[in-house]
């Protein structure tokens, strides 16, 4: 009977550890080892260029643009802010002067991890997803990402941080 009380134990104290969920991950804090001024080269004489700034407690303002042969061109902005409901970042962007406006949400999955999917028509939600892209946090100075399209090949881009 000992034994089997035992074994009835052992077998309860592992099923209830097995069903803990997952640990909440601070969405916020994660969010904010990514604030400074980051370059993504395109080739030896134009980058893109993304800089994440603060914006009161939980948001973010994002300018970007691109700068080939010495002139910047192709500005945006975006603003994210984090949605308690989801545990996730919403936001928007919009160019200067394209007229196009996108919308995103994206959230950290493990601590070194980042899902961001681009909607490009929130009006007609039916294949409006215009990119996924996954973001693994190397170093503090440098992160990978692999960006998805529903109409072309996926591409990579390697983004190294400029400054805080």
């Amino acid at each position: 009977m000992k034994k089997i009380f035992i074994v009835m134990l052992f077998f309860c104290a592992y099923a209830s550890v097995a069903q803990n969920p997952q640990q909440k991950l601070d969405q916020v804090s994660l969010m904010k080892q990514l604030i400074g001024l980051w370059r993504l080269e395109i080739s030896h004489d134009s980058a893109f260029f993304m800089d994440l700034r603060p914006y009161g407690d939980t948001g973010f303002v994002v300018s970007t643009w691109y700068v080939a042969k010495g002139e910047r061109f192709g500005e945006g902005q975006r603003l994210y802010g984090y949605d308690k409901k989801s545990d996730k970042y919403v936001g928007m962007s919009i160019r200067k002067t394209a007229g196009r406006i996108t919308f995103w949400t994206l959230w950290f999955t493990s601590d070194h991890r980042l899902e961001a999917y681009n909607f490009r028509d929130l009006f007609n939600p039916s294949g409006s997803v215009s990119r996924r892209s996954v973001a693994e946090i190397k170093t503090p100075d440098e992160f990978f990402q692999v960006n998805t399209y529903p109409d072309r090949p996926s591409d990579t881009e390697t983004l190294s941080r400029v400054n805080k």
